[in-house]
């Protein structure tokens, strides 16, 4: 919290006229730096003190609605993060560039992933997306080289250009929605469609059993010829 007042004292004597007095910046026991306005919390940031964020649906009686535009980007410490379903929209570059950030789980209630919201956070993996989402915008996963399998979910309207540029690892589950799979053709993504199991275990298996089958096979004639041998004196 000290970190957070300093550094808008100084931007608050450089440009008054565009920051925020460091009187509206508030703090939670656990660490989430927030303002208010006309009764509702929009998160700004956070001090760390663990790995894990869980950012309450209220505080004070006050709901939390907003994640405020690059509030966590370049966070170095976070490793998961769950967003209440009182939050109903997320600020550009919310979540850019986070160094260990490996799970996101959104609310139930957002409408739409800004524009390079989790660009180039590289060990994300996984990211559970509601099914009241109609926009993902431009850039919104670029460069996550460790995401997974996202679903994307029948209420999806819109998927911006490079929304998943980069992510060498993903495979988009596409199964509710014929646009993600429309995207996923014209991009180059893989789709569970075109990802199907390696073939190479059946292989092995088939091969290692017709190696037991040859082997038993060459027992069986060994014991046979060694009893007629043994009839024949």
């Amino acid at each position: 919290m000290k970190r957070c007042l300093f550094l808008l004292l100084i931007l608050a004597f450089l440009f008054p006229a565009l920051t925020v007095s460091a009187e509206e910046l508030h703090e939670t026991d656990s660490g989430v730096v927030y303002t208010v306005e006309n009764g509702e919390v929009t998160v700004v940031g956070w001090e760390v003190v663990g790995y894990t964020l869980d950012i309450p649906a209220e505080i004070d009686g006050m709901p939390v609605t907003k994640i405020g535009r690059t509030a966590f980007s370049e966070d170095q410490y976070m490793t998961a993060v769950t967003l209440p379903d009182s939050i109903v929209e997320i600020g550009e570059d919310a979540f850019a560039g986070c160094k260990n950030l490996r799970k996101v789980t959104l609310p139930k209630t957002l409408d739409t992933i800004p524009i390079r919201c989790f660009r180039f956070s590289k060990v994300l993996k996984e990211v559970v997306m509601p099914e009241t989402l109609s926009v993902i915008e431009a850039n919104a996963f670029e460069g996550c080289l460790m995401l997974e399998t996202v679903v994307i979910p029948a209420s999806v309207k819109e998927i911006g250009h490079d929304a998943f540029s980069g992510c060498g690892s993903l495979v988009l589950d596409c199964t509710e929605s014929p646009l993600g799979e429309a995207y996923a053709a014209e991009n180059g993504l893989y789709t569970l469609k075109t990802v199907s199991p390696s073939p190479l275990p059946k292989i092995l298996l088939l091969t290692a059993i017709l190696a037991v089958l040859v082997i038993a096979a060459e027992i069986v004639i060994r014991i046979s010829k060694k009893k007629k041998k043994a009839e024949s004196k």
